[in-house]
Order: C-alpha cells, then structure tokens, then sequence
C-alpha cells in the first residue's frame, strides 16, 4: 500500500485500491487487519465523513524500511545487473510508459543517468 508525502504521508483507500486493483470490500478488510496489528492509523477526512485518511504507524513505518532493506538491493541485483545500461534505459522507459496511462496518474520523469563510464 502506497503513502504519499502527500498530505502528510496520508491517503484515502481510494487511491490504493485503484492502484492494487482491490474491491473496496477486500482493502477495508485489509485495511482493518492493518490497523488490528498496529500497523497504520486512520483519521477523520476534513472534508467527507464517510472517508478517512490513512497513515502508516511507526511499526508500520519500521516494518516496511527494514523490509525494503532487505529486499529491494536484491531484487535490483536480479533484475537490473544482467541489463546493460543501454538495456536499462529501454527498460526504464517501456516500465513508465504504461505507468504514465494508469489510473493513479502521471508519473514523474525519472532522472536520466549522466554520461559516463559504463553510461554511454
């Protein structure tokens, strides 16, 4: 589940069920589970009572960096070493054409490498 630096690192439900291709049903049972295990908090929407905001804990905050520690320098390592970068930049871009079309919106330009050694 994704919490922008938006609004303060919150978000509505609506956003990551678009993005996770969740039934609302299913997220609010996750999301439920989630806050159960401390894992986020939610807090009243100012604008729509029916809505809240969702913000992840500081368990769920220290869970998810030491998840990403662990596993994200592998997974680049399995994915993106055996690519040259060459085959990098087409693979960055054929990723973020799609993305850009999705239904969570635009997605930023990432920084082109600059030239140099092993970055023709």
């Amino acid at each position: 589940m994704v919490i922008s630096s938006e609004n303060h690192h919150r978000t509505t439900s609506v956003r990551p069920a678009e993005g996770l291709s969740f039934t609302s049903g299913g997220l609010t049972r996750l999301i439920a589970r989630m806050e159960a295990a401390g894992l986020l908090v939610r807090h009243p929407h100012p604008d729509d009572r029916r809505a809240a905001f969702l913000e992840a804990s500081p368990k769920g905050r220290e869970l998810l960096e030491r998840a990403l520690a662990a596993h994200v320098p592998q997974i680049t390592a399995d994915l993106m070493e055996p690519l040259t970068p060459v085959e990098r930049m087409i693979l960055r871009e054929l990723v973020s054409k799609p993305l850009t079309h999705s239904a969570r919106g635009t997605v930023p330009e990432p920084s082109r490498p600059r030239p140099g050694p092993g970055n023709p």
